[in-house]
């Protein structure tokens, strides 16, 4: 966000009342138009090019650096930081390096971050590069098919500690392959598409299909899968039944793996 600074007042004021006005520029700030997409901050004075952030950010062993590009789309952020109340601006930036695996020498791994710059006198320098995510590129993947029936196999640990709710699985669904995320050569995240039947209330059953994100682990490239973590992302119930208390309680479910 690009931040305004509050004019200061003739007479003289407690400490704590600046920084709160400080504060308060910066988040009216977000409402004004014709505060971003500029090459100079709030009060005018120049932020870095993206030519100097990515010479800033580029690391120091060429040999093993890729390319290094700042977000497409993107000017960067100044603002007036809450937590030390120093104008920053942040630009973000992905470095993409080798990944130097044995087993995958073409393997690329991508660290994606921010620039982080803080005003010195009237000029911003160069702070920290704050990674916020890494992935991989060129790693040896499993098939869809070996993925998805490694999650129906495993439905237990999907739902895990509400298997007794769920009443019967119709479908799971891989959402493609370009969405699975990298996290380290032996763990990725894919998402997918779940539709089952589900136990709300004694009397009510949801038909739902809800979006998971899940995370696979295996022990090396060549090894097979052999763990999971579940994050449900969205859920939407396209229908509901309802029944008698006592039907639903003898509906097969997933914890005695509907027998």
């Amino acid at each position: 966000m690009l931040a305004l600074r509050a004019n200061e007042p003739a007479c003289h004021k407690p400490a704590m009342l600046k920084e709160l006005l400080g504060l308060l520029a910066a988040t009216i700030a977000l409402a004004l138009p014709g505060c971003g997409g500029s090459n100079n901050d709030a009060e005018g004075r120049s932020l870095p090019t993206d030519a100097q952030v990515i010479a800033d950010v580029t690391p120091s062993d060429i040999e093993n650096l890729v390319d290094v590009n700042v977000v497409e789309g993107k000017t960067g952020e100044s603002y007036l930081h809450p937590g030390n109340l120093v104008w920053t601006f942040d630009r973000g930036v992905v470095v993409r390096r080798k990944a130097n695996l044995a087993e995958a020498p073409d393997a690329v791994v991508v660290v994606g971050g921010l620039a982080r710059y803080q005003l010195v006198g009237d000029e911003y320098i160069f702070h920290r590069f704050l990674t916020t995510y890494n992935e991989y590129e060129g790693v040896d993947a499993p098939s869809s098919k070996v993925v998805r029936k490694f999650v129906e196999s495993n439905l237990d640990k999907v739902f895990a500690s509400r298997e007794h709710n769920i009443l019967g699985i119709a479908d799971v669904e891989l959402k493609g392959e370009t969405g699975w995320t990298w996290h380290t050569p032996n763990s990725f995240t894919a998402p997918f598409d779940i539709r089952y039947r589900h136990r709300k209330n004694n009397t009510t059953i949801e038909e739902r299909v809800d979006t998971f994100d899940i995370r696979f682990y295996r022990q090396t490239i060549e090894s097979p899968l052999h763990g999971l973590m579940a994050t449900e992302r969205s859920r939407n119930v396209i229908g509901t039944d309802t029944h008698d208390a006592a039907d639903i309680d003898q509906m097969k479910t997933l914890r005695t793996n509907f027998r």
